[in-house]
C-alpha cells in the first residue's frame, strides 16, 4: 500500500510537471510570437520615421527651392516698379515738353 501510494504520487506529480511544461511550451511560444510581432512593429516603426525624413528633407528642399524663385520673383518685380517709375517720369517729361511746345 506504501509503495502504491508513493507511485500514485510520483505518477501524479509527473502529471502536473508535464502539464506545467505543456503550459511552459506554450507560454513560450505565446512570448516568442508577441516578440517577433513587436520586433516586426519596430521595425516598422523605424521604417516610417526614416519616410517621414526623407519626406521632410523633399519637403525643405521644395521650400527652399520656393524661397529662392520668390526672392528672385521679389528682386524682379522691384526691377519693374523701377522701370515703371522711370517711364513715368519720362511721360511727365514729354508731356510737359509738348505743352509748352504747343503753347508758344
Amino acid at each position: 500500500l506504501n509503495n502504491t501510494t508513493q507511485i500514485g504520487r510520483i505518477a501524479s506529480g509527473n502529471r502536473d510537471l508535464s502539464s506545467a511544461l505543456v503550459k511552459f511550451q506554450h507560454d513560450h511560444q505565446q512570448l516568442e510570437r508577441a516578440l517577433r510581432n513587436a520586433r516586426a512593429e519596430v521595425n516598422q516603426a523605424y521604417a516610417d520615421v526614416e519616410r517621414a525624413r526623407t519626406n521632410l528633407s523633399r519637403s525643405e528642399n521644395s521650400l527652399e527651392t520656393k524661397q529662392t524663385a520668390l526672392k528672385e520673383d521679389r528682386k524682379d518685380l522691384e526691377q519693374i516698379d523701377r522701370c515703371f517709375k522711370e517711364l513715368e517720369a519720362v511721360y511727365h517729361v514729354v508731356k510737359t515738353e509738348k505743352t509748352q511746345f504747343f503753347n508758344q
